[in-house]
Formats: structure tokens, C-alpha cells, sequence
């Protein structure tokens, strides 16, 4: 090869090398913090479902019912955040157990009448070909210094 064409080959080779360890010594800074549920049976679909510690609480509710591959919304309301400004939340649906692909879906912040912000989006679950219908939403809510996470359980209608 040429000596012009290895000289940009090494730079970008290292840039690249260098936005690796950038990004990845700023995962391991932040801090995750779980937010543990009040109540272990609570079903976000029915009710709204509070997870929560001293300081900080998060409430998850779908005001309809999530069946298999019918879009459906969802509400996530952030208390006890004060100084910290919250970068992203989104809602991450697992099942125990088995590997369903990515259903990550990003809320958008929404002010209501009273000043109060909360966020909202619209989320879609894949069809579990075993018959299971035992979910966990996994609620995200990234700031500039923590990651705080929030685990909901709820059942799917057949």
C-alpha cells in the first residue's frame, strides 16, 4: 500500500480507538439506581403503578388494555428528580426468561395544565409463540449523572 493511504487508515483507526474508551468510561460513571415497587402485584394496565425510594418516585400506567401486536400507550410520571435534569426515559419490555428482541420505546416529556411534566408514547408487543403473557416493563430514566430503573410486571390479555 501507499504511504497516503495508511496515513488516514492509522487516524481513523485510532479515533475510533479513542471514541470507544471515551464512551465506554462514561457508561461505567453512571450510577444505576433500582427503584423498587410498593406493591409486587401491581399491574400498570389496570392501575397506575408506583415504584419508588426516599427520594425519588416513578409512576407507570397504560390507560388501555396491551394485547399482542395492537399498539398501545403509555404514561410515566417522575417525582423527587429536583436539581438533576432527566436526559431520556423510555420503557423497556422484557419477558423472564426467554428472549424476545428489542421492544425499547422512548417517552416524549408532555406539560400538562397545572405545569406538571410527565411522558407519554405509544408502545407494541410482539406475539410470545409459547402462550406466555408475563412481561416486565423495565422504565428508564437516564439523567446527567444516574440511571435510574424501575421494574413493573404485568400480564398480557389473550
Amino acid at each position: 500500500m501507499k504511504k497516503w493511504t495508511i496515513i488516514p487508515l492509522v487516524l481513523l483507526s485510532a479515533g475510533l480507538v479513542t471514541y470507544h474508551f471515551v464512551m465506554s468510561s462514561k457508561k461505567e460513571d453512571t450510577q444505576t439506581v433500582r427503584l423498587v415497587t410498593a406493591k409486587q402485584d401491581c399491574n400498570p394496565v389496570k392501575f397506575t403503578c408506583k415504584a419508588g425510594d426516599t427520594q425519588h418516585a416513578v409512576t407507570l400506567h397504560s390507560p388501555e388494555n396491551v394485547a399482542y401486536l395492537k399498539p398501545f400507550k403509555m404514561r410515566v410520571a417522575i417525582q423527587g428528580f429536583g436539581q438533576e435534569v432527566i436526559e431520556k426515559v423510555n420503557v423497556d419490555f422484557k419477558m423472564v426468561g426467554m428472549d424476545m428482541g428489542l421492544n425499547r420505546f422512548t417517552l416524549s416529556p408532555v406539560l400538562d395544565e397545572k405545569g406538571n411534566v410527565y411522558y407519554v408514547g405509544e408502545g407494541i408487543l410482539p406475539v410470545c409463540v409459547s402462550g406466555r403473557v408475563d412481561w416486565l416493563a423495565n422504565t428508564h430514566i437516564m439523567t446527567t449523572d444516574k440511571h435510574y430503573e424501575a421494574i413493573f410486571e404485568f400480564k398480557v390479555a389473550k
